[in-house]
């Protein structure tokens, strides 16, 4: 069985046998693998800590064929998100984001777009003064890259550069005044939400001086999550623990 050497993500990874654990990981090349971890569980073995969710790696490993269980063979870690997990927000944060790529991505399709999106999120999270602001940049790439960006230059039904009186999910982008009765799946959305949108998915330099208030991001988080709902299927589980996090008024400084 050939040996892949990769750098992954760690998505995510669970109990599989007393001393063996399950992971997910997202692979540029090879989109997403599951492997089992044989003893990363023991004190004494070489993988242990090196394999822990959200980090990035350097992971070697033998498969058959992309939608079988493979085998870890050995783990390098790149970046190990230890600051990340340990803050309550943050860890919410990057949860969603994870199970999104998880869901989003099948095993044996290369996804380097989605895979850069996602390590740049979580990157850019360890040092985020307002994760859940970061997150919907986030999730607005990992959209942008599976081919789902948001349109908010212009109106989604006529094409004119307008500004926005609502957003269509059902319709992938913002509606002006004059096309905004009638259209599908939509919700409330001004030209301040599109603004910051904009800068977001043309990551301009300007978006460091935009502040967000905590009813925007939430509106836009909202936004984002219903249209990956829509148009990809995805009801993620850690939706709602990201909402209590944001609902007990958790922020960076509370630490886990």
């Amino acid at each position: 069985m050939p040996i892949v050497k990769t750098e992954a993500i760690i998505l995510n990874s669970s109990d599989y046998r007393e001393s063996t654990l399950l992971l997910t990981l997202l692979t540029p090349e090879h989109g997403r693998v599951r492997l089992i971890a044989r003893g990363a569980k023991r004190a004494t073995s070489r993988n242990r800590g090196r394999v822990e969710p959200l980090s990035r790696v350097e992971a070697q490993y033998s498969i058959r064929k992309p939608d079988e269980l493979g085998t870890l063979r050995e783990s390098r870690v790149l970046d190990s998100a230890d600051c990340v997990r340990g803050d309550l927000l943050k860890y919410a944060a990057a949860q969603l984001a994870a199970e999104f790529a998880d869901r989003a991505v099948h095993g044996g399709e290369e996804c380097r777009g989605v895979y850069q999106a996602l390590a740049s999120f979580l990157s850019a999270l360890k040092d985020a003064a307002d994760p859940a602001a970061r997150l919907v940049q986030g999730l607005a790439e990992l959209l942008a890259e599976l081919g789902f960006e948001p349109v908010v230059e212009h109106c989604v039904r006529c094409g004119e550069a307008r500004p926005a009186e609502s957003f269509s999910v059902a319709l992938g982008g913002v509606v002006c005044r004059e096309c905004s009765v009638g259209a599908p799946g939509r919700r409330p959305f001004n030209p301040g939400l599109q603004r910051i949108l904009s800068l977001m998915l043309r990551r301009d330099p300007a978006l460091a001086r935009v502040k967000m208030s905590s009813a925007q991001t939430r509106q836009l988080l909202l936004t984002l999550l219903d249209l990956a709902q829509h148009h990809l299927d995805l009801q993620l589980r850690s939706r709602d623990f990201l909402w209590s996090m944001l609902n007990a008024g958790y922020g960076a400084s509370e630490r886990i």
